[in-house]
């Protein structure tokens, strides 16, 4: 009993000698990739989405932000690492996105962004996941840093023979979501 007893005060002093963030739960991720492996069907959107309402046999949180390189020197953003996810013979490569290398600079506040390189066999599409497209639309050092394809999701799926992308997107001058569909092969 009083061994027990020991532990517990133990225990308790400790968790009041951490700090607050040894005790934090672990970071979700900006990011989130449903997927089923055994039909390559995935959903990648924002985490602060609500979940999807089709089921998916796994979901994986990731931060495309962690992988920006930074000159702790000069505090310059020098680059980004890549992460590669894998949804059945779906490969997503996952990379850091910004606006400009100077946090002082133009959009150099801004919230980074996930850069994605969806690939299937020898098809693939390069995509942006952005949360608001319309709000930096106007700039082209912001169309510059997302490329063809700002998305707010992604999905992915087979359709008979072949393989279907749905881009979500939004319509900036009406204000209004839209999809662009991909078939591949």
């Amino acid at each position: 009993m009083r061994m027990r007893l020991a532990t517990v005060a133990a225990t308790v002093i400790c968790s009041l000698l951490l700090p607050a963030t040894a005790l934090a739960a672990p970071e979700l991720g900006s990011a989130v990739l449903y997927c089923t492996p055994e039909t390559s069907e995935f959903r990648i959107a924002s985490a602060e989405d609500p979940a999807p309402a089709q089921r998916y046999a796994s979901k994986r949180p990731f931060d495309a932000s962690s992988l920006i390189t930074v000159n702790t020197k000069t505090e310059m953003r020098i680059g980004t690492r890549s992460k590669h996810l894998q949804c059945g013979d779906i490969s997503i490569d996952v990379r850091g996105g910004f606006y400009n290398a100077n946090p002082q600079g133009e959009l150099g506040a801004a919230d980074d962004f996930a850069k994605l390189t969806i690939g299937r066999h020898a098809s693939h599409v390069d995509v942006s996941l952005v949360d608001d497209a319309c709000s930096d639309a106007a700039s082209p050092r912001a169309q510059a840093s997302w490329g063809e394809h700002p998305v707010q999701a992604i999905e992915g799926r087979r359709m008979g023979g072949s393989y279907q992308i749905v881009l979500f997107k939004t319509e900036c001058q009406a204000n209004k979501p839209y999809t662009q569909v991909l078939t591949w092969p």
